[in-house]
């Protein structure tokens, strides 16, 4: 092909390219007109699509050995060459070209190659054909979104109206008729104020028109008309206005009839009014946030619907901080899109007003008539007396339960009856206080098994208990291997101090006969250190409402504990306070001064060793 005679092919292949608006037809003719009047064997060309890959959207073979090279031409695109390059076959060339914007064209030449010149000609031919690509693509899409809108338009059970900024309607759609009640004809033409027959109506609405005249976008969520058929429809009506640069061109109406909507739901209030509980609504993937709520909720829990629906922290903000954690992983636990989807939960709230407050909650799984599941519907019951009545009668056997593990059996019995008052804030208690503490224990425990480390204790804490009741002391706690004992509190007698000491010296001699029996049986002996100081202490009930203890709190204790640590096998360290108090009563003999935390200057104590004759 030589130039002269390439100018006029070119100028007739130009002329083959955007004849048609639509993709398809257009490549066909412009392919065929390159194969042909290029004498090529076969061509085709493919479309780019992002992210997929490679599409052929035309073809024309005109021989088998052209189909052939554009086969090894798609080949080496689909490995990832990138066009264009060449091809050298048995007398023919494949050429393979971008189409601006849109994909690649592949040509099989036969004979002799192109000259240069001519490639450079085709390129310019390639940019005019992507562009007629896209102009197609556009031209389909707007078509196609056309007939979207006229389907949305033509199907929308919402009325789908035109108007100018005066208000008057200009275009109503099929379903106008149904919404307002009026035929289309009727309606074009009308203005929204024709439609208004109440006066607190028509301001609204005037209202709405001022708003579009300012250019904004708004929502009237009810109003009333009259149909031609004389009937009252209620009506949501939403807007939003059309702009043409900075003038304001026109405004498009959404208005959907919701007559029957605020029918059933002056229905559905009026019942839910008369339950003394509080009734919400949520979605299924909405858990913690409802899309409706009873007025009851201000009873329950001091709050409006309005602070809770559409509130997605509510529920979880306003849970106990101790049962927030077991509520909301049952909510991820329990499969509530299953047949029998209903079950029940107790758990605290916190009222606006700080108190707490026990609710049940009863949840379930609303259907549709297929049983397909909808929506969640739950009721929330106060339950907090029937709590409370619950946990008082578990609260005093726990009492009786602890008192008669604690304490001498005359003792708790005293305060069981009422005769000995237990104060549960805490109160100030001058209490001498008696740690005790097995050495060796760690070697001891990592040369036994488990279940004899656990029997051995068990058979010494017997007796050392035993001992304990036997003076009228209180156990306040097993630590490990460690006890805690009080004399003073909860019952305090005049010579508490020496009934601790009394103690710890008969604890030592019970210890020892017990350990007699451990060497006589081939097993290691116990061996022990006791400390004991004297001061006053908070006593009372400590903890939670869930986990109440009685014990003692203070620096006496920290120094008790600090008095057994630096107490040898066998020996009982007393405090200054003390000795002081039981100084007429034993033998000692004074060891240097402790340096216990928190104290400034080293504390003077004492080794019991034993009462005097």
């Amino acid at each position: 092909m030589n130039i002269g005679t390439s100018s006029q092919v070119f100028y007739e292949i130009a002329l083959s390219i955007g004849n048609e608006h639509h993709l398809k037809p257009m490549l066909k003719e412009a392919l065929t007109a390159f194969v042909r009047k290029l004498i090529c064997k076969a061509g085709a060309i493919y479309q780019l699509h992002e992210g997929i890959g490679m599409e052929q959207v035309q073809t024309v073979p005109r021989r088998v050995k052209g189909v052939e090279a554009i086969e090894r031409a798609e080949q080496q695109l689909g490995e990832g060459r990138t066009a264009p390059f060449q091809i050298k076959g048995d007398n023919y060339t494949t050429y393979v070209e971008k189409i601006p914007s849109f994909g690649v064209v592949v040509l099989v030449k036969s004979g002799e190659p192109f000259a240069k010149e001519i490639v450079f000609s085709l390129r310019r031919l390639y940019k005019k054909l992507g562009q007629a690509c896209y102009s197609c693509l556009q031209a389909e899409k707007i078509q196609k979104n056309e007939e979207l809108y006229r389907l949305l338009v033509n199907t929308s059970r919402d009325a789908i109206l035109l108007s100018d900024m005066a208000g008057t309607i200009l275009y109503a759609s099929p379903s106008a008729e149904q919404v307002y009640g009026w035929p289309q004809k009727a309606l074009v033409g009308a203005s929204f104020e024709q439609s208004m027959i109440f006066t607190k109506d028509r301001e609204v609405l005037k209202d709405a028109f001022e708003r579009i005249q300012r250019g904004e976008s708004g929502r009237v969520s009810s109003f009333r008309i009259y149909g031609q058929d004389k009937k009252i429809r209620w009506l949501d009506h939403s807007w939003d206005v059309a702009k043409r640069g900075s003038q304001l061109g026109g405004t498009v109406h959404f208005v959907r009839n919701i007559t029957e909507e605020l029918k059933q739901e002056r229905q559905y209030k009026g019942i839910i009014e008369m339950l003394p509980s509080a009734i919400y609504f949520r979605a299924l993937d909405r858990a913690g946030e409802a899309s409706f709520i009873s007025p009851q909720i201000t009873d329950l829990l001091g709050y409006f619907p309005a602070d809770v629906v559409g509130n997605p922290d509510f529920f979880q903000s306003r849970l106990h901080p101790d049962d927030r954690d077991w509520v909301l992983e049952s909510q991820k636990t329990v499969n509530l899109l299953e047949r029998e989807s209903s079950y029940a939960i107790t758990y605290r709230m916190i009222h606006k007003e700080g108190h707490t407050v026990w609710v049940l909650n009863q949840i379930l799984t609303v259907r549709l008539e297929d049983g397909t599941p909808d929506y969640i519907c739950g009721i929330l019951i106060d339950v907090t007396e029937r709590k409370k009545a619950e946990e008082g009668l578990a609260i005093e056997e726990k009492k009786r339960e602890r008192l008669q593990r604690l304490l001498s059996p005359a003792i708790a019995q005293e305060v069981i009856s009422g005769n000995v008052d237990i104060e549960k804030g805490g109160e100030l208690r001058e209490t001498s206080v008696l740690f005790t503490d097995i050495r060796g224990f760690t070697s001891m425990s990592e040369a036994s098994k488990p279940q004899e480390i656990v029997n051995v204790l068990n058979e010494y804490f017997e007796r050392m208990i035993e001992v304990l009741f036997k003076y009228e002391g209180t156990l306040d706690k097993f630590v490990g291997d460690e006890i805690m004992a009080l004399f003073g509190a909860p019952v305090s007698h005049d010579d508490d101090p020496l009934r601790a000491v009394k103690t710890a010296i008969e604890m030592r001699d019970v210890l020892a006969v017990f350990n007699e029996e451990r060497l006589a049986a081939g097993l290691t002996p116990i061996q022990v250190g006791m400390g004991i100081n004297t001061g006053e202490c908070v006593a009372g009930y400590l903890g939670s409402s869930q986990a109440l203890d009685y014990t003692v709190i203070g620096d006496p204790v920290n120094v008790a504990s600090r008095l057994c640590s630096v107490a040898k096998t066998d020996e009982i360290m007393i405090s200054q306070a003390t000795y002081e108090k039981v100084k007429d009563f034993i033998e000692v003999e004074e060891r240097p001064p402790s340096v216990v935390k928190g104290k400034s200057q080293p504390l003077r104590n004492y080794n019991v060793l034993g009462l005097k004759p």
